[in-house]
């Protein structure tokens, strides 16, 4: 038997947005994803006037204190947060602020886009315990269940896999290309963790008991 859980896992590495756009995509996107944010940090340090749609006010220091004050203002110590983490929270409000809006819409700094990308992170990690306690509990006892749809019965269940993980690979596809509206790709991942969110409320995931673990 198979479930939402297992759909998770097989259709998504439930990564941020760093990490899908640098590994699901072609090496072409790849080395020009990359290219983008280096180009974006370099610019703020140069204080460059722009790069791709972004207009830099800051350099790359005073946009991490920047964050870090945001932080302290959410009544969170930015201490708490391990580096690595912080970096990825960095990268990933610099990953929004590249891909969200068109190229023809300028917007001037990335602020605005800490919020989101703290939403999708956490979202991320919210799945990520999710998969890693069905691998742990079930698939590495040999209780891999076999893919059984009639056992989704919530309609956010079947939210997530008609409205999110159905479209997952021809979003992927229709981005793999250097002309695409990468905008699209943002959409998809903000929709996402937002119905993931919805339906982590709703149903406790990770509490005991577990029934709706197992088919």
């Amino acid at each position: 038997m198979w479930n939402l859980y297992e759909l998770l896992r097989v259709e998504t590495n439930c990564q941020t947005i760093v990490a899908i756009v640098s590994e699901s995509l072609s090496y072409r996107l790849r080395q020009s994803f990359r290219l983008m944010c280096l180009l974006y940090k370099l610019s703020l340090d140069l204080k460059l006037i722009s790069v791709s749609n972004m207009i830099c006010e800051q350099s790359y220091d005073q946009y991490v204190r920047s964050l870090s004050a945001r932080l302290m203002d959410q009544n969170v110590d930015s201490s708490d947060i391990s580096a690595d983490n912080f970096e990825t929270l960095i990268d990933t409000s610099i990953a929004l602020s590249l891909l969200t809006t068109r190229p023809s819409i300028v917007i001037s700094r990335v602020e605005p886009y800490l919020n989101e990308a703290t939403f999708i992170q956490y979202n991320c990690g919210r799945l990520k315990a999710i998969i890693d306690r069905y691998d742990r509990e079930y698939v590495a006892n040999g209780v891999d269940a076999a893919r059984d749809l009639s056992l989704l019965t919530h309609d956010l269940e079947w939210t997530l896999v008609f409205h999110n993980l159905s479209k997952y690979r021809s979003i992927i596809a229709a981005s793999d290309d250097l002309n695409a509206t990468f905008s699209q790709l943002v959409l998809f991942l903000k929709e996402f963790v937002r119905d993931v969110s919805v339906y982590y409320k709703k149903v406790k995931i990770l509490t005991e008991p577990s029934a709706h673990l197992r088919g």
